[in-house]
């Protein structure tokens, strides 16, 4: 039992890490003993998420929020309270203190809402706000060569290799993201970045793709399984290639090339020549404008 608390102790002081941790823990006011509980399958990276929400005033939990304003961050002690096997006897676990404790600061009434600091904040819309205007500050004050450092550098260098967002940075993406359309949604490349830049992306692409033709492609000697050649099939069904492109022959209007040679009992190869061709004889075959 000695053991275990000197763990504890160690975790709280943030001298060893130990990777995934699963249990429940307490956030505990010291003033009034008034506290937190919360279930997480990595305490210590959980602790360091909460410590990050309450001093940037966002946390999810609006009356731990109050208090740390109030009390002060060293008036408050992050405690693990029991190690578990798995994740589900930790929400266990928290539901008993959520349904019996009368001094808690939780909002929430069910356990398995751990995790998700952001949702079920009745100040959410706030918060959003806040945290992205807090990431469009701090871009600010890099130069493009920190920008290009931090966020550009590929394989072993970046600093985000190996590792994985956790659920509480997913939710704060998705949220952020969530009713928001790409920027540069229906431009061309060079409407995004430029022609100059463009160009020298259409070339590394073009590169790339030549260098891995023949054994070289990575599905090269491979196809793919029924199961994925239906999920395929399923995803495409009823979707029109964003390249297709409608034609007139003889006053007619065919959805497509191929739709017009099937129409027409040609090959899409001579309905295409026939678009082309300078001859009287097929002046009435054109692209629809």
């Amino acid at each position: 039992m000695l053991n275990l608390l000197y763990i504890y102790y160690f975790i709280l002081k943030g001298l060893i890490f130990i990777e995934n941790l699963i249990g429940v823990y307490f956030i505990v006011n010291r003033t009034n003993n008034k506290f937190y509980v919360g279930h997480s399958s990595n305490i210590y990276k959980r602790f360091i998420a909460h410590k990050s929400y309450l001093r940037r005033n966002i946390h999810h939990c609006i009356f731990l929020q109050r208090a740390w304003n109030k009390h002060g961050e060293s008036n408050f002690d992050f405690r693990v309270f029991k190690i578990c096997n798995t994740i589900e006897e930790s929400i266990l676990l928290e539901q008993k203190f959520i349904d019996h404790c009368k001094i808690l600061y939780n909002t929430s009434k069910d356990a398995n809402f751990g995790g998700d600091l952001i949702s079920n904040h009745p100040n959410r819309t706030e918060i959003i706000d806040k945290i992205k205007k807090s990431s469009i500050l701090y871009m600010s004050t890099l130069s493009s060569e920190e920008r290009a450092f931090k966020f550009g550098q590929p394989g072993e260098s970046n600093p985000m290799f190996g590792k994985n967002h956790s659920e509480e940075t997913k939710n704060i993406i998705s949220i952020k993201n969530r009713g928001s359309s790409p920027s540069n949604k229906g431009k061309s490349l060079e409407e995004t970045v430029g022609i100059e830049r463009a160009t020298e992306i259409k070339k590394i692409l073009s590169n790339n793709a030549k260098s891995k033709i023949g054994d070289k492609n990575p599905f090269f000697n491979k196809s793919h399984s029924d199961k994925t050649k239906q999920h395929l099939s399923e995803k495409m069904k009823g979707r029109k290639p964003p390249n297709m492109k409608k034609v007139i022959i003889d006053n007619i209007i065919y959805e497509s090339v191929t739709d017009a040679s099937r129409n027409l009992s040609v090959c899409p190869a001579t309905v295409i020549f026939r678009i082309k061709s300078k001859s009287n004889n097929f002046k009435s075959y054109n692209y629809v404008e």
